[in-house]
C-alpha cells in the first residue's frame, strides 16, 4: 500500500502535463509531436508519451506553456478537434474517462476596486483549484466580470456563487457543456438528471423531484432549481452562452449547491454557495 506522501511525490513531476486526443481520426506520434510544435507557441521544452487508445500525454517543463495549451484553445489539427485536459493521477485510457477540466469562470458584477490577485484567488478557490487569472482582471481595465481559470472537478456539483462581505457574485463557466441545474454536474441537462429519476421513483412527497408530472413546478425552468425550501427563491446556474441580457435580472439571485470546498482552511460553507472568511 502505498502512503498518500508517497503519491504525491509520484505524481508532482507530472503537474504540468495534459492528456490530448485527436477527435475524430488516430494520428502518429511523430505527426502529432511537429503539430504541436507549430501549433502551441511554447517558452521551454515538452515531452509527448503515447498512451493506449490514441491518447497522448504531453509534459511541459515551463509552467505557461502548459496553461496556453488548456485555456487557448480550441485546437485542430486536419480539421478535427484536439482535445486537452489537465492529468490526474486518476486518468485511466481504457475508460477515457475524464474526472477534470479547466475552464474559464467569470463572477458578474465584480467590483473593480477588489481586482485583487488574493481575492480572485481565493474566490476560484472556492469553485475549483485556480490556474491563472485573466490579465483584465489582474490589471483591472474591463469591468464587467472577473474572470479566473479553475481546474474543477466534474465528479463534484459545480458552485453557483460565491460570497464577499455578505455580496453574492454569480459564477458563469465558460466551454462547459451541459450543466444540470439539479444537482449542478456537467453532462446532461435538467430533465434527464439522473438524481431527479431517482427521486421520482422513490415517491418521497418532501422532494420536489419526486412529484412527477402530477404537479406543476413553474419554478422550474432549463437550468433553474428550486431549494427544499418555498420560500427561497429562484435559483440559476449559468453557462456563458446563456448569459445575456437575462444575467441583469438574476444577478442577486443564488444557486443551490452542496459541494464541499476544495480550497483553503480559512473558507467556510454557506446555504447557498461559498464564502471567504477573511483576508487582511
Amino acid at each position: 500500500m502505498l502512503s498518500d506522501s508517497f503519491k504525491h511525490r509520484l505524481s508532482k513531476p507530472w503537474e504540468q502535463a495534459v492528456v490530448v486526443k485527436l477527435l475524430g481520426r488516430a494520428i502518429g506520434y511523430k505527426t502529432l509531436y511537429s503539430k504541436i510544435q507549430s501549433l502551441w507557441k511554447r517558452k521551454g521544452p515538452f515531452k509527448i508519451i503515447d498512451l493506449e487508445i490514441n491518447y497522448y500525454l504531453v509534459r511541459f517543463w515551463d509552467l505557461e506553456d502548459c496553461h496556453h495549451a488548456l485555456l487557448d484553445g480550441p485546437w485542430n489539427i486536419y480539421g478535427n478537434v484536439l482535445s486537452v485536459h489537465p492529468w490526474s493521477p486518476e486518468f485511466r485510457p481504457s475508460t477515457g474517462k475524464i474526472n477534470k477540466e479547466v475552464t474559464w469562470i467569470q463572477l458578474s458584477g465584480f467590483p473593480v476596486q477588489k481586482y485583487h490577485s488574493r481575492i480572485l484567488n481565493a474566490l476560484g478557490s472556492l469553485v475549483g483549484s485556480p490556474v491563472k487569472l485573466d490579465s483584465n482582471s489582474e490589471n483591472p481595465s474591463r469591468g464587467k466580470f472577473a474572470k479566473i481559470a479553475v481546474c474543477v472537478d466534474l465528479t463534484k456539483p459545480l458552485l453557483g456563487t460565491v460570497t464577499l462581505d455578505g455580496d453574492e457574485f454569480l459564477v458563469v463557466y465558460e466551454g462547459l457543456p451541459q450543466i444540470c441545474g439539479d444537482c449542478g454536474k456537467v453532462g446532461h441537462n435538467t430533465p434527464a438528471c439522473p438524481d431527479r429519476k431517482s427521486a421520482g421513483a422513490s415517491g418521497d412527497p418532501s422532494n420536489p423531484a419526486s412529484l412527477g408530472a402530477n404537479h406543476s413546478h413553474p419554478e422550474r425552468e432549463g437550468n433553474s432549481v428550486a431549494t427544499g425550501n418555498n420560500s427561497d427563491k429562484e435559483r440559476k446556474i449559468w453557462r456563458v452562452d446563456e448569459c445575456t441580457q437575462e444575467i441583469k435580472k438574476t444577478s442577486q439571485e443564488t444557486c443551490r449547491r452542496s459541494a464541499t470546498p476544495g480550497g483553503l482552511s480559512s473558507f467556510r460553507r454557506c446555504k447557498h454557495g461559498q464564502s471567504i472568511r477573511a483576508l487582511e
